[in-house]
């Protein structure tokens, strides 16, 4: 562990202004993890983790081949076998990871290996995208030379139940589950538009709408907070959240809060999303958005713990506690795959801190660095 030493005050002269702070000792647990890329590969990104956060799911291409993996602290990273496609989520131990092995949705666990869920009647192939907090409840979509998007529910007692449609529509497709397999959200298609939905067996299947709603207005779900109150993802090129208390909000992002931008992932609760954004005036970047803090780009946040040569791109997985996100940047002109942690990211003290530390790293060069 290391702790970051400062003098007995720091001075900070802004706009005129002389603001005195309090001598900001602590012990900085934030750190950066680079995930090794798999033999003989040139690209790799992470793409999901489990709630508890130790369980890290991505993908490592070739020209010509895919090799899915999973990582974790203790083992490093396992790749899959050549048969299994994708590894979409995991349940919140990481015991359970669905994807796609062959053609078809997968349940993979360490003692089973990956089971093959087999494809919804009439559909060629099919694919699992999210899984509930026990492994229990998977949701994915079939797909057949007519349609895309046949969504179904999976139980191991039911086997594959389609979801509803919603009225004027052919298709639904899910991508994400709530903890308890009760709230599921997805796309649908509105005539030439995509469409969020949300279903519950109360509700039923809604639309969940659009930023600034025009003909051609469109939303994509991307993930949704593991208690189901909070979903996420991008309307006519923005970043939004969508509750029932809010409707759906655009997240600021970029040098003036307008940027284009998706985003990906949320915390149990929806008080933290990561995702990504670009606009004219800064290079695309991974951002992480608080509800006490607002926008930040994960890059500013971690500071000197982000070795040089780096550049955030895309932030792509959170943690159920918001604190470990993994994601994906570019190093020496490759895609690499990486894992962060940040404590208490939503911490009005751990903000303030975080920036003091990047202020006095640009002023004065590195603090003095103490192993604890």
């Amino acid at each position: 562990m290391r702790s970051i030493q400062f003098g007995k005050s720091l001075f900070l002269n802004v706009i005129g202004f002389v603001i005195i702070f309090p001598a900001i000792s602590t012990a900085d647990q934030r750190w950066f993890v680079e995930i090794p890329q798999v033999a003989g590969t040139n690209s790799c990104t992470s793409t999901g983790i489990s709630g508890d956060g130790k369980t890290v799911l991505g993908y490592c291409d070739t020209p010509f081949t895919r090799t899915t993996y999973r990582w974790t602290a203790d083992a490093g990273l396992v790749p899959f076998s050549s048969n299994i496609k994708d590894a979409r989520a995991a349940s919140f131990d990481g015991s359970v990871i669905v994807g796609i092995v062959g053609q078809h949705a997968m349940r993979w666990t360490a003692a089973t290996g990956p089971m093959d869920l087999g494809a919804i009647p009439s559909t060629a192939s099919s694919t699992a995208q999210a899984v509930s907090s026990d492994g229990s409840v998977i949701v994915g979509l079939g797909n057949s030379l007519s349609i895309s998007g046949n969504g179904y529910l999976w139980t191991a007692q039911t086997g594959m139940s389609l979801l509803p449609l919603l009225p004027g529509t052919t298709s639904t497709s899910p991508n994400s589950i709530s903890a308890d397999g009760q709230t599921i959200a997805g796309n649908t298609r509105i005539g030439s538009n995509s469409n969020a939905i949300r279903w519950t067996a109360t509700d039923g299947i809604t639309n969940i709408g659009t930023l600034s709603p025009s003909p051609f207005s469109y939303s994509q779900t991307n993930g949704m907070s593991g208690d189901g109150s909070t979903i996420i993802g991008v309307s006519n090129g923005r970043p939004f959240r969508w509750s029932q208390a809010t409707g759906m909000l655009a997240i600021p992002a970029g040098f003036f809060g307008n940027a284009s931008g998706n985003a990906y992932s949320a915390s149990y609760d929806g008080s933290m999303i990561v995702g990504s954004s670009i606009d004219s005036f800064s290079p695309q970047s991974a951002f992480l958005w608080t509800s006490q803090a607002g926008t930040k780009t994960i890059q500013q946040i971690l500071g000197p713990f982000v070795p040089s040569g780096w550049q955030l791109t895309n932030a792509n997985g959170m943690s159920a506690d918001g604190q470990t996100i993994v994601g994906s940047g570019s190093f020496g002109g490759q895609t690499r795959a990486w894992v962060a942690h940040i404590p208490e990211p939503g911490s009005t003290t751990f903000w303030l801190s975080a920036t003091l530390i990047i202020v006095v790293l640009k002023r004065n060069g590195r603090p003095s660095r103490n192993a604890t």
